[in-house]
Parts: structure tokens; sequence; C-alpha cells
């Protein structure tokens, strides 16, 4: 165990010290967040009606014709308490995922899995008006669950500890929309952590695995 240790240690330091791409996500969503805030949008919780000009995943629009709005919803947050959740998650996993993984691939992982999300709410409340990364979000949790887990990665089974309080908090912060009265969008969570595990077992699979799939 030891030994599997200082070689995940080594395999993590070989990755630049900052998870660039991370960062670079984090950045984008408190960004869009301040600029809501100076256009009068509200603070602690931002206007509907302002979201959906923003870009977020409005449901007869989304339908209509902006399917970008799949993507950009993904960056802003209705509310301080959805973006402090976010940018945290983002930042305990993102790194770990990013450097795992490589950037191309959480990349890839943070897109499919976020766009799914939007793409399973919209399809529970065709009159959503969605924003926020928790599409995404459980996609990473997903995705790292999966590849943790899998035997002949060189992880040690400690670091699964990550992923399980990223998913705790998340836990935590739909109890408290529920509490509170608010709908969880559970669609959007389940479809993202779909997408997220899917990516991840086929992440972690061999090259030679995949011909096994159309034998």
């Amino acid at each position: 165990r030891g030994q599997e240790q200082r070689e995940f240690a080594q395999r993590l330091a070989a990755y630049p010290h900052r998870a660039w791409a991370t960062l670079a996500l984090m950045a984008l969503s408190l960004l869009a967040y301040v600029l809501l805030v100076a256009t009068g949008a509200g603070w602690i919780e931002l206007e509907g009606p302002r979201l959906a000009a923003a870009g977020s995943n409005f449901g007869p629009l989304t339908r209509g014709g902006d399917a970008w709005r799949l993507a950009t919803a993904l960056f802003l947050s209705a509310g301080l308490l959805q973006l402090a959740v976010s940018l945290y998650v983002l930042w305990d996993l993102g790194r770990l995922c990013e450097r795992l993984l490589g950037w191309p691939q959480f990349l890839v992982v943070f897109a499919a899995s976020g766009v799914m999300g939007e793409l399973a709410s919209l399809w529970r409340d065709p009159w959503v008006n969605g924003t926020g990364a928790s599409g995404a979000l459980f996609g990473l949790v997903g995705a790292l669950l999966v590849y943790l887990a899998m035997p002949g990665n060189g992880v040690p089974r400690s670091t699964m500890r990550r992923p399980a309080i990223s998913l705790g908090v998340l836990a935590g912060y739909i109890a408290l929309m529920a509490a509170s009265g608010r709908n969880p969008d559970f669609a959007a969570y389940l479809g993202g952590f779909a997408m997220g595990a899917a990516i991840g077992l086929a992440l972690s699979r061999p090259a030679s695995w995949w011909p096994e799939l159309w034998s």
C-alpha cells in the first residue's frame, strides 16, 4: 500500500502545479456572477428574467432553438449559496480530476455531464429556468468514483474520500434547498452523474477493451 501511495503521489506531482482548466472554469462562473450583480440582478438571489437574458437554460428559449443555453447555463448561478457550493466542489474535485485524467478529458467530463444534466432538467420540466453546474459537478463525482474504484489505475483507496466529501456537500445543499421549499432538480443531478460515470468507466479501461463492445 505504501508503494502504491508513493507512485500515486509521483503521478500527481508530474502534473503542472496549478490545474489551469479548473481555475478557468471557476473564474468564468465567478465573473458571470459578478457581472450579473453589477447589472442589478440581485446579490443573494438573482432575478430569473435577468438569468434568462444572460443565457440560462430557460425551457421555451432552449427548445426554441437556443441550444447554446445548455452550455452557458453551466456558468450561471441563481444565488450566492449555489455559487459557493459550485466553486468549492469544483476546487476540491476539479483539480484531482484534471490531474488524474488530464485536462482535455476533464473538460469532456465537465461539459458532457453538464449538458446531459441540462437536457435531463429540460425533459423533466419544459418550462425550467435552469442555472448552475450541478449536473457537471455530479458528473465529476461519478467519473472519479468509477475511475478510482476500477482496479489497475494505481489509485489508493484512501483517495475515494475526496469525491465522497464533495458528494456530501452537494447532498447537504440539496437537502437545504428541499427544506426551504424549493424543488431540487434531481433529473439534472442523475443525468450528470450517469454521464460522468460512463465517461469515467471508458477512461479507466485500456484501449484494447473497446473492440469487445462490438463483438
